[in-house]
């Protein structure tokens, strides 16, 4: 079980994504993990993650493909950037897929996505922070389970 939730944690089709807005950063690309960059805590670094970005006001759609021990995960999802909750079918590492309902916002310059799911009867928290910092995507994923809290750091570069 504690497998599954550290991939879970990991799992980009879980990464919420965010849009530009006046004076915000656009995250539109194709973005390749950089697995050397990036610090995944207690959890197992996928083999590679790449993430496709497209927004057009008020909607952001991102397609994540994700490799690892456990196979490929791809999910394709559409959030909005209004602060309205969204609700997209994921498929967990693992093959476990779901309903997951989000809400994202501005805080400055950084888009904040929070989402809540249930895996296996556990209640997981995910609250993640994109930024650029010089053209390179910076993802702070705050993971937080019944018996406490982890941190996720992952850097994309831009193809």
């Amino acid at each position: 079980m504690k497998h599954a939730l550290l991939a879970l944690a990991v799992a980009g089709g879980l990464a919420a994504s965010p849009a530009a807005q006046a004076a915000k950063p656009n995250f539109t690309g194709t973005w390749t993990l950089d697995v050397s960059k990036s610090d995944f805590g207690p959890a197992a670094p996928p083999e590679s993650m790449v993430m496709i970005v497209e927004h057009k006001d008020p909607a952001i759609r991102i397609k994540t493909t994700q490799k690892s021990a456990d196979g490929e995960v791809v999910n394709d999802r559409t959030l909005s950037i209004d602060g309205k909750p969204n609700t997209n079918k994921i498929t967990m590492v693992g093959g476990e897929a779901q309903n997951v309902t989000s809400t994202s916002k501005w805080d400055a310059a950084k888009f904040v996505t929070n989402y809540p799911v249930d895996m296996q009867g556990t209640a997981i928290t995910f609250v993640d922070s994109w930024s650029l910092e010089g053209g390179v995507l910076k993802i702070v994923r705050n993971v937080t389970l019944p018996d406490g809290t982890f941190t996720i750091t992952t850097v994309f570069n831009k193809k």
